[in-house]
């Protein structure tokens, strides 16, 4: 990572400076592009942050938000080693690793064996996992019984994708197809320390959101205005630094990018909002449960997103469009919303 006392490899090595950020013995401009300001991101508990707060100053303002303490009231049962493992173990994962020559996905990541999560578990805990992780594993798909005792937080819970079907038609050519993401979320990261992927927008103009059960994860965002410090390819529209290990010969602007930052640990949950350029890097061995979705804040950005897409996500773009126009014209008015079970949110209930 580049600026204060950790500028290159050649002087304390990325990990040794990720490190020392972990253990408290360094500050976030020690990792921070070496010209460009840093700010850390908001924090507040989760029993004082109301859902009109976190609307009004978050939500609609586009700005991350750091809850701690947010696990209780999504599922004070779920553990890697107990709930998880009971449940999931024996499902199938594709566990992948940062490669940064992989141009299949705008994460900069590459599949390896698939094996059994308590396979991948057990060589994880033994220090055997050299970098690869369960990433954005799919819970409603490969494990959906886990989310009996799954509350999404108020903050969260509207979400229009639930509200769409899950084969679309697209009216241009009259095929259906399989909607891609109403059953996608939440899904499952598990990771070793050190680990992480790279420098990505959230597709489609979705909000994320993160609850960690295990380890610490260090994130840095970016507003969208400093997307030309951070060198989108041309074509792909990929982000080409990496926050990580950055070459600030190749890339040299971004040593004037500005970001926030934040470290995110057991219990923590963390809001990111649409459109934010960010890095994630597991500081310790780390377990998380993580939702992209789209509400009210981010509607009209997905649509367009969506709509620039092939045939499935055209006709998804087309479907959120109706369902908008079919909405009351907004008031003004912070809308009243609580903690939603699983089974009252998602579509299968």
């Amino acid at each position: 990572w580049g600026g204060g006392t950790c500028q290159s490899s050649e002087g304390c090595g990325w990990e040794e400076g990720l490190r020392r950020v972990r253990d408290g013995e360094a500050d976030f401009s020690s990792v921070a592009p070496k010209h460009g300001s840093v700010v850390k991101v908001d924090e507040f508990e989760a029993s004082e942050l109301s859902f009109q707060h976190f609307y009004e100053e978050y939500l609609m303002k586009g700005k991350p938000v750091v809850i701690r303490n947010l696990k209780e009231r999504v599922s004070g049962s779920l553990a890697l080693n107990t709930t998880i493992s009971e449940m999931c173990g024996k499902s199938t994962v594709v566990p992948v690793i940062y490669d940064p020559t992989s141009g299949k996905s705008s994460f900069k990541l590459a599949s390896t064996d698939a094996m059994t999560l308590d396979q991948f578990v057990a060589e994880r805990d033994a220090g055997l996992a050299q970098g690869r992780m369960v990433f954005d594993w799919s819970l409603p798909e490969n494990c959906p019984r886990i989310l009996d005792d799954f509350v999404v937080p108020s903050y969260f819970a509207q979400d229009y994708l639930q509200n769409t079907s899950d084969v679309a038609v697209d009216p241009r050519t009259g095929v259906a197809r399989p909607t891609l993401f109403t059953d996608a979320w939440p899904s499952l990261f598990v990771g070793p320390g050190m680990s992480g992927g790279g420098l990505h927008i959230d597709a489609f103009a979705t909000n994320f959101w993160m609850v960690v059960l295990e380890g610490q994860k260090l994130w840095q965002f970016f507003d969208p205005d400093q997307i030309p410090y951070l060198y989108p390819h041309p074509q792909t529209r990929t982000l080409q630094v990496d926050t990580v290990r950055p070459d600030y010969d190749a890339y040299p602007l971004y040593a004037f990018a500005s970001s926030y930052m934040c470290v995110v640990g057991p219990s923590d949950g963390l809001f990111v909002p649409s459109g934010s350029p960010h890095q994630v890097t597991n500081l310790s061995p780390s377990v998380a449960i993580s939702m992209n979705y789209i509400d009210s804040s981010n509607l009209d950005r997905s649509i367009h997103e969506l709509a620039l897409g092939d045939d499935a996500q055209r006709a998804l773009s087309d479907e959120l469009a109706a369902f908008r126009d079919s909405l009351p014209p907004p008031d003004g008015s912070v809308p009243s919303r609580g903690d939603a079970s699983w089974q009252s949110f998602s579509k299968a209930g």
